[in-house]
This record gives structure tokens, C-alpha cells and sequence, in this order.
């Protein structure tokens, strides 16, 4: 850590003549988890999990006329994960490092690795709530005016390759590049998106070994509309998929949402909401298969179809699709106090055949899915000055699964399946300069 602190005087040092801004913030942010039936439906044996992780982070930015930098540290570990006398270990990481270069008024140039948050995050998010999030090594170049619009390029290696190599490092692309295109108004705005993913796949020989790879590439074409006036909202979005999949198969999905929100007292706000992403898969005349599931990318979907994470949080890819009804409430007793309650009905978005060798390969089983209960509560602590300094949230989740679900992710819809969790962040401000 001796060089954490080097770095943090070096930096104190250099705006102390009042030449630009500098700020040092942090984060810490435990969470108790009571997990039975998280991610998959409880079974009659299993035995419930209870564990606390931590995300701890150390944020510096530092900012004149004409550059933006910022640097995150960050350490994620389970409580008890680490002896108490310990020396050192594998948990911390350079979450985000980049630099942005203001080119003119309107141009600027981000390069590094950093967080990409853009819409409602169902393509592009950060997943701020997995502790660890996400964070991408690109290229962005930035026009802010008018209208916005970003494009960003991406090529991913695992070493410094004087050729062109394998590129294995878990699901990750080995090139990405997208643009998009906002533009705000009065009572609207409205989002485009294009997004080119390029994922390696590979041949193997007779004993199993990797002999060639190649990159197959995909595109996500669609955007985002979002229309609100007086106590109304409403949201849609519309996503197609083609190109081809990971596993070179051609493919062709889609992804459509519906939302609608509405103010009915200045306290009390009601929404319901339609998604549906495509699924299954068909075979065409000349034998090959043609891939027909919706993928989300690289977008934080624990906050879509549930908090449970039974759908596109690691999973549920290549699979039956999903159809989610959903009603939405929240109920803002004081600046301080929110209340939330969310309720969905899932259902395939496809008919469902055999997946597993319990299934009647014969058989077509039915599309409902189960209905889940999400409600949580958040508190906000204030300084004194009116910064938020600190909150609590609080939440509980149930699901009632079928035995569609059941025969989709297994365990059994005789046992309760639930998950409860306490949240506690504090965002303290150590070190700010005056912006002069």
C-alpha cells in the first residue's frame, strides 16, 4: 500500500498551487446475503447459505481545462476469506484507469479502462451491483453538443503477442466497437445503438487440443425511447440481433420493453412493464442451426427480470427466451426513506423441449415460468452540510417456480425459495481542492 500513499501526496502536491482539481473519495460497501433458492430453486436437501462480501474502493480524479483522469482501486473479498494474519493476497484490482483528453468544446478522448453505463444499462452497464462490477479496456471518442454521441473501440490480448494469438481470458471479446447516438429534447429523448462483438471460437483435433481459432462477430442494432410529461413516463426499447453467435452458428434474436409510469400522489409511483427477449433455436434446410436467443451483452442485468438472478446474470443464455410481465412501486415516505416492491410473472418466450435428460425429448412442457416478489428499502444518511454520506438497504425476494422452471434449472417447487440481504455503503469524500 506504501505507493497508494506516494501517489496521494504526489497528487496533493500538484494541486496545491492551485492549478486544477483534485479529488480523493471512497467507498465501502459490505453485504449480508441469507441465500436458499438464489439463482436456481431450492431442493428439499439443500442448506442454506449466509456470508458477507465487501467492496472497498479508492477513487482519485483529478481534472484543469483541458484533462480528466481517474484511477480505482478496489478490493473484494468475503468476510473470513483471508487469515487474520495475513501477509497478502489476490483480491484487490485496478477497477478503473483512464484519461480523457478535451480535443475542443465538443470533442473529447477517453482512453483506459473504464465503466460503460449508457441508457438503461440493458447492453452497455456497469453492474454496479455485483461487487466487483464491470469495466472495459477501450478507446472512446466523445462529441457532447447538441446531440451526444460516443464511439468506442476495443481489441483484447492476454500478453504483449508480436503475433496475432489466442485470446482465452473467460468470456470476454477479443474486439468490440459501438456507437451511440443521443439526443434529448423537452419531453423526449431517444438512444441508437450499434454494436459490433467479436468472439473467438476455436477447431480442435482428434485428441481435444485446441488446433486453429477464429472471431465470430455479432451485431445489436436498436435503440432506446423515452417519452415523460407532467406525472406520466414511458419506455421502450427495441433490440435486434444478428451475425453470428460464439459458436459461429448464424443468429437471430430480439429484444422488446414496454414500460409505463405514473405519479399517482408525490409520494406514491406505480409502473408496469412488458420484456421480451427471444429464444430457442431452429434448424434451417441445409442442416446448419440457426440460434434464435437474445444475449444482453455486457448490460446490468440483475436490475431486468427479477433480483433474483434467475435470467441473463450469468445464465439463461442460449435457452427458451424469456417473457416478463411486471408491476413496479415505490413510495417515497421522505427524502430519506424509500419503499419498493416489484412483481413479476415469467413465462418462455418459446415453446420448451427437452433441455436436460430428465425431459421427454417427445414432450412440449408448458411456458409459464413462475412469479417472484422483489421488496426493498433504502435509507439515506445526510451530513450535515445535505451530502449523502452513507445508506442502508434492505431487501427480500421469493419465488414461486413451475415445474417448467424446475425442470430448467432444477430443484424443486416443494421448498421455499427465497433471499434476503442487508446493504450498508458509506461514500466518504476524504480530500477536495477548491475548483479555481
Amino acid at each position: 500500500m506504501k505507493h497508494y500513499f506516494l501517489l496521494i501526496g504526489l497528487l496533493c502536491g500538484t494541486i496545491s498551487s492551485g492549478m486544477a482539481q483534485f479529488t480523493l473519495s471512497g467507498e465501502f460497501r459490505p453485504r449480508t446475503e441469507y441465500t436458499h433458492g438464489f439463482k436456481q430453486l431450492a431442493s428439499n436437501e439443500m442448506d442454506y447459505g449466509l456470508f458477507t462480501s465487501q467492496r472497498t474502493r479508492l477513487n482519485f480524479q483529478f481534472q484543469n481545462e483541458s484533462l480528466l483522469t481517474k484511477v480505482v482501486m478496489q478490493d473484494i473479498r468475503v468476510f473470513g476469506s483471508t487469515p487474520q494474519l495475513n501477509e497478502s493476497d489476490a483480491f484487490s484490482s485496478l477497477h478503473e484507469a483512464w484519461a480523457e483528453l478535451n480535443l475542443n468544446e465538443a470533442f473529447s478522448l477517453r482512453i483506459g479502462r473504464q465503466e460503460l453505463d449508457y441508457d438503461d444499462a440493458r447492453i452497455l452497464g456497469n453492474v454496479a451491483w455485483a461487487q466487483q462490477a464491470r469495466s472495459h479496456d477501450l478507446f472512446l471518442l466523445k462529441y457532447e453538443g447538441s446531440f451526444n454521441m460516443h464511439a468506442g473501440w476495443a481489441l483484447n490480448n492476454h500478453a504483449q503477442n508480436l503475433t496475432s494469438g489466442l485470446y482465452d481470458i473467460g468470456k470476454n471479446y477479443k474486439a468490440m466497437q459501438f456507437l451511440w447516438f443521443n439526443k434529448r429534447c423537452e419531453a423526449f429523448q431517444i438512444s441508437l445503438l450499434a454494436l459490433n462483438n467479436g468472439m473467438q471460437y476455436y477447431d480442435y483435433d482428434e485428441n481435444g487440443a485446441i488446433s486453429d481459432y477464429h472471431t465470430a462477430y455479432s451485431q445489436t442494432l436498436g435503440g432506446r425511447f423515452v417519452y415523460q410529461k407532467n406525472s406520466f413516463r414511458f419506455n421502450t426499447n427495441a433490440y435486434a440481433q444478428l451475425g453470428k453467435d460464439p459458436s459461429n452458428q448464424e443468429l437471430a434474436a430480439y429484444n422488446l420493453l414496454l414500460e409505463g409510469f405514473y405519479q399517482v400522489s408525490k409520494p406514491w409511483n406505480v409502473g408496469l412493464g412488458y420484456e421480451l427477449l427471444s429464444g430457442g433455436s431452429e434448424i434451417q434446410s441445409d442442416g446448419t442451426v440457426r440460434n434464435l436467443a437474445f444475449n444482453p451483452l455486457y448490460g446490468t442485468n440483475h436490475k431486468f427480470n427479477g433480483l433474483m438472478d434467475y435470467f441473463y446474470v450469468g445464465n439463461h443464455l442460449n435457452s427458451v427466451g424469456l417473457s416478463d410481465l411486471y408491476l413496479m412501486t415505490q413510495y417515497k415516505a421522505s427524502p430519506k426513506l424509500i419503499f419498493n416492491a416489484h412483481l413479476h410473472h415469467f413465462s418462455a418466450a418459446t415453446d420448451i423441449v427437452a433441455v436436460n435428460p430428465a425431459m421427454n425429448p417427445t414432450e412440449t412442457y408448458e411456458r409459464p415460468l413462475g412469479i417472484e416478489l422483489d421488496v426493498f428499502v433504502n435509507y439515506f444518511f445526510h451530513s450535515p452540510e445535505g451530502n449523502k454520506v452513507a445508506s442502508f438497504t434492505l431487501g427480500y425476494s421469493q419465488i414461486q417456480g413451475t415445474s417448467s422452471l424446475q425442470l430448467l434449472k432444477g430443484g424443486s417447487t416443494e421448498t421455499i425459495s427465497n433471499w434476503a440481504w442487508l446493504m450498508i455503503t458509506y461514500t466518504p469524500q476524504f480530500f477536495k481542492t477548491p475548483k479555481v
